[in-house]
C-alpha cells in the first residue's frame, strides 16, 4: 500500500499545504513573502520577491537565498512525510550552499528535482520500518545570467509520537 502512495507524483495541493503550514509557523516565511512556485512532472519550486529580501548592494540577501533554498528541500521532505499515516517532524541535518552569482531578478525562484519513484518508495519504507527517513535534496536558484546558488541539503523525517502536523 505504501508503494502506491509514494509512487504518486507531487501535486500542487501538496505544495500549497506545506507553504500554508510554513506561513502559520515561521514568521520568516511571511516576511520574506515566500510562495509556492511551479510543480512539474519532475520538479517543484518556491518563489519570493526580491524587494523584501534585498541587501545593501541591491541584490538578494544571501541569508534570504539560503533560507529559500533550505525551505524548498524542507517542503519536498514534508510532502513525502505527509503521505505517511502518522504525523512526522522534519529537520534539516546538513546543508552546503554555494553562492555563485548575485541575484537581481524581481522574483527569486528555486528549483528542486523531485526524487524518482524508487527514492520516494525507499523513503516511505524507511519511515515505516525505522520510524525515520533521510532525503538528500539539491536546490538551485537560476537567474537570467545563470546558476546563482546551489544548495545540497540532507533532511530527516521522523515519526512524531506527539501527533502534531509536519
Amino acid at each position: 500500500m505504501l508503494d502506491a502512495i509514494y509512487e504518486a507524483e507531487v501535486s500542487e495541493s501538496e505544495l500549497n499545504y506545506q507553504i500554508n503550514y510554513l506561513r502559520e509557523h515561521l514568521p520568516q516565511v511571511v516576511s520574506m513573502q515566500i510562495a509556492a512556485g511551479d510543480v512539474g512532472e519532475n520538479f517543484l519550486s518556491l518563489q519570493a520577491p526580491l524587494e523584501p529580501n534585498i541587501n545593501d548592494k541591491l541584490t538578494a540577501f544571501g541569508g534570504s537565498l539560503s533560507s529559500l533554498a533550505t525551505l524548498t528541500g524542507w517542503v519536498m521532505t514534508a510532502v513525502l512525510a505527509q503521505r505517511y499515516p502518522q504525523s512526522c517532524d522534519i529537520v534539516v541535518t546538513q546543508t552546503k550552499t554555494d553562492f555563485l552569482l548575485p541575484v537581481k531578478d524581481k522574483i527569486i525562484s528555486t528549483r528542486l528535482q523531485i526524487p524518482n519513484a524508487q527514492i520516494r518508495k525507499d523513503f516511505g519504507l524507511h519511515l515505516s520500518n525505522k520510524g525515520r527517513a533521510k532525503l538528500v535534496c539539491e536546490v538551485e536558484i537560476i537567474t537570467e545570467k545563470g546558476l546563482a546558488l546551489l544548495l545540497l541539503g540532507t533532511y530527516l523525517a521522523r515519526i512524531n509520537t506527539e501527533q502534531k502536523s509536519p
